[in-house]
C-alpha cells in the first residue's frame, strides 16, 4: 500500500540507516585515498566525495538526533546516550593511534617523552578539539603531518547536540516552525561562505566555513524528522530530485541541503533496498570511520603511494576487523550497558525496534570527513 508521507515509514521503525552509514564511511575512506587538498575528477568537475559523505552523515544524525530528543523525555538520559555512542569509539581510536600507529608510523619512545605536550594535544577531541599530529609520525605521503584527521568532525557533532539539547530544553523543539527558520538561516550563511569563502578562522574550532555548512545538513535532517508527516514520499520527486542535484550540485547548497537530503532518506526508507537487517552482527560504520584514515597512513608509509582503488582495497581489508572489534569490545559494551540500565522516572521508552541498531538512541555516531 503505498504511503502519502514518510511518517508511517519512519514509525515502523523498519530503515537502512546502517547500510547507508556503513557505505558513507566507506566512500570517505576512498575520498581519503587521493593526496590531501585533490579529489576525484568526473568530466570537468572535481568532486570531494568524503565531504559529500560527511555532509549526509550531519543529516542522518540530525534525524536520529532529534528523533532521540523527542523520545527520551531526559536531559541526563539524552546526553548519557550521547556520551556512550561517541566517547568509546572515539577513545579507543585516540589509543590506538598513539601506541600502535605512532610506533609504526616513525615515533620514537624519546620523540614521544620529548614531545610530550604534541602527545597530550593529541587527546584534545575528547575536550571538543582540534586533532592534531603525533611528533614524528607521518611527516611525508598522502596526508603529511595526519594521523586520524577524520576526528575534526568530532566537536561539530557535539555542537550539534548541544544545538538539539539547548532546543529540546526551551521546548522550541515542538515548534518545528523555529527549527525551519534555523534550518534556513545555516543555509544562508553556508551559501554566504560558499560564495565568499575568505572568511576568518575560528580560533580551536578551525574554519569558520564548517559551523554554517554542517550545521546546515544537521539542521536538515532535524527539519526532516520534523515535518515527516508532510514532505510527501514519492518516486517521480525522487526522479526530480536525483536529475535537479545532478545538473547543478556545485552550483549552490541549496541544492545538496534540499533535494540531496530527500534522495537521501528516500534511500534510508526504501522499501526496494531492504536492509534493514544489514548490521544485525554489529555495527561497523563508527570503526571504519575512526580506524580507516590511521590505517591507510601506514600502509602509505611503508609500501609508497598506491593507485586509488588498490590503497582503497587494501585500507577497507585490513580496517574492516578492526573497526569489528571495535564494536564488540569498545562499543557494543557501554550501548549495552546503556539498554540493561532501568528507565528513569518520567522516561518515555522508545517503541520497539525491529533493527537495534538502527534506533534513534544508538544510530547517532560522529562523522569522517576531508
Amino acid at each position: 500500500m503505498a504511503q502519502s508521507t514518510f511518517e508511517p515509514f519512519i514509525r515502523s521503525r523498519r530503515n537502512n540507516f546502517d547500510v547507508i552509514r556503513f557505505f558513507l564511511a566507506a566512500i570517505v575512506l576512498l575520498g581519503h585515498c587521493v593526496p590531501e587538498g585533490e579529489g576525484y575528477k568526473i568530466g570537468r568537475h572535481v568532486f570531494y566525495i568524503g565531504s559529500h559523505a560527511v555532509d549526509a552523515f550531519f543529516a542522518i544524525s540530525g534525524f536520529l538526533i532529534t528523533s532521540s530528543w523527542q523520545y527520551s523525555k531526559s536531559v541526563g538520559r539524552f546526553v548519557l546516550n550521547r556520551i556512550r555512542r561517541i566517547y568509546p569509539g572515539l577513545a579507543g581510536a585516540i589509543l590506538f593511534c598513539v601506541v600502535i600507529v605512532g610506533p609504526l608510523g616513525g615515533a620514537t619512545v624519546h620523540g614521544y617523552l620529548h614531545h610530550w605536550p604534541s602527545v597530550l594535544r593529541f587527546f584534545s577531541p575528547l575536550l571538543l578539539g582540534v586533532p592534531t599530529g603525533l611528533p614524528g609520525v607521518f611527516q611525508h605521503g598522502l596526508w603529511p603531518g595526519s594521523v586520524d584527521g577524520p576526528l575534526w568532525t568530532i566537536h561539530y557533532e557535539i555542537l550539534c547536540y548541544v544545538l538539539v539539547l539547548v532546543l529540546g530544553s526551551a521546548g522550541l523543539l515542538k515548534r518545528r516552525e523555529i527549527v525551519l527558520f534555523l534550518f534556513v538561516t545555516a543555509v544562508g550563511l553556508f551559501a554566504l561562505t560558499f560564495y565568499h569563502p575568505r572568511l576568518m578562522i575560528v580560533p580551536y574550532f578551525g574554519d569558520i566555513y564548517q559551523v554554517p555548512r554542517l550545521t546546515a545538513f544537521f539542521l536538515a535532517g532535524a527539519t526532516f524528522y520534523l515535518y515527516s508527516n508532510v514532505i510527501p514520499r514519492s518516486r517521480i520527486f525522487a526522479v526530480i530530485s536525483l536529475v535537479i542535484l545532478a545538473v547543478f550540485f556545485s552550483k549552490q547548497p541549496f541544492i545538496p541541503t534540499t533535494f540531496g537530503i530527500y534522495i537521501l532518506f528516500y534511500a534510508a526508507f526504501s522499501q526496494r533496498l531492504n536492509a534493514h537487517s544489514f548490521a544485525k552482527h554489529g555495527d561497523y560504520s563508527y570503526g571504519m570511520y575512526v580506524y580507516g584514515f590511521p590505517v591507510m597512513q601506514l600502509i602509505t608509509a611503508h609500501f609508497g603511494n598506491l593507485k586509488p582503488a588498490v590503497l582503497f582495497l587494501c585500507t577497507f581489508v585490513i580496517t574492516l576487523p578492526i573497526a569489528a572489534l571495535s564494536w564488540h569490545f569498545v562499543e557494543k559494551p557501554f550501548l549495552k550497558a546503556k539498554s540493561n540500565r532501568p528507565a528513569i522516572a518520567g522516561e518515555q521508552p522508545l517503541p520497539p525496534a525491529e533493527n537495534s541498531t538502527a534506533n534513534a538512541d544508538d544510530a547517532s555516531m560522529a562523522h569522517a570527513s576531508l
